[in-house]
């Protein structure tokens, strides 16, 4: 069993995918900056994996799919840590914002309302708000 394979036992795909997830966007300038590799390594850390497991997964980018969550709360959180990896570097790229589109729309959010999604979370998470008021917001967008 090769240690991509054992990143998954254990753990859900989703848990994997949503990591590539956030690696492809702090990947979007084509580097991942020191900030980047923190929020990287606190996420993989929150979600019981192991740098050398991080460093798998960097490495194998491509190859891993896309799993979307089930659950309400999960496309939420998901969704927030896209945009806190966004703005991880203090510098929101165009490519990260497509990358956080593309995203957010196969997470299930309703294609009309991505934009407003993603801006309104940079506004709260730049204004110092908290996941609670994070996912205030997505819920009173998503459903209002």
């Amino acid at each position: 069993m090769s240690i991509l394979d054992a990143f998954t036992s254990g753990e859900s795909e989703r848990h994997k995918s949503h990591f590539c997830n956030l690696a492809k966007i702090a990947l979007a300038d084509g580097t991942v900056d020191e900030p980047e590799m923190i929020f990287l390594q606190h996420i993989a850390k929150e979600l019981g994996h192991t740098q050398e497991e991080v460093d798998v997964v960097m490495e194998n980018i491509k190859d891993i799919p896309f799993t979307p969550p089930s659950s309400k709360e999960d496309r939420f959180y998901q969704m927030y840590n896209l945009i806190r990896m966004v703005l991880a570097d203090d510098i929101v790229e165009a490519n990260e914002i497509t990358w956080s589109r593309r995203f957010a729309v196969g997470l299930g959010f309703p294609h009309g309302k991505v934009d407003k999604i993603i801006d309104t979370l940079i506004a709260i998470l730049q204004k110092g708000g908290s996941k609670d008021d994070c996912f205030e917001a997505m819920e009173d967008i998503v459903y209002p």
